[in-house]
């Protein structure tokens, strides 16, 4: 893994048209095709918690959290531009939403949704795998539910 310079922020409505550009180009090996619309209306109605990441000024990806009423932390939407597959910035991002996730006093447990292409990923922070839903996001996209305790 190399480590490349990397700078996380808030995500701003100037990033949407940026974003939506690099989760076509992780469409359709790791998202179906319907789910752009999900997503944009996820920058649009929930972006107070999302984050992107950015390398020598360009966003390269995006993460964010959520917290629901069950006090559960919920990392959402993560995905990056296929040249950074590699570079470190999946790690940083996703530590850096844990640990917001972590500094909300009440919550106790972390839930991803994710698929076979991703879970090994969440599997290095310690999620674990509690079910398997087959062709959940679309053909071939199965739903791998996972979750972890804070500590």
């Amino acid at each position: 893994m190399t480590n490349t310079k990397s700078n996380i922020r808030p995500y701003k409505s100037e990033d949407f048209d940026q974003l939506i550009s690099i989760f076509k180009l992780n469409t359709p090996t790791y998202f179906d095709p319907k789910e752009v619309v999900d997503f944009e209306n996820y920058l649009i109605q929930e972006p107070d918690n999302h984050y992107v990441i950015e390398s020598d000024g360009e966003v390269k990806g995006c993460c964010g959290y959520k917290i629901d009423d069950r006090n559960s932390g919920h990392i959402t939407w993560i995905f990056f531009h296929p040249d950074t597959q590699g570079k470190g910035m999946g790690q940083k991002i996703v530590n850096f939403c844990l640990d917001k996730i972590a500094e909300q006093a009440n919550v106790h447990s972390v839930v991803v949704r994710t698929s076979q292409l991703a879970h090994k990923f969440f599997e290095k922070f310690d999620f674990k795998l509690e079910y398997i839903k087959n062709d959940f996001w679309g053909k071939g996209l199965d739903l791998y539910y996972m979750t972890k305790e804070t500590s």
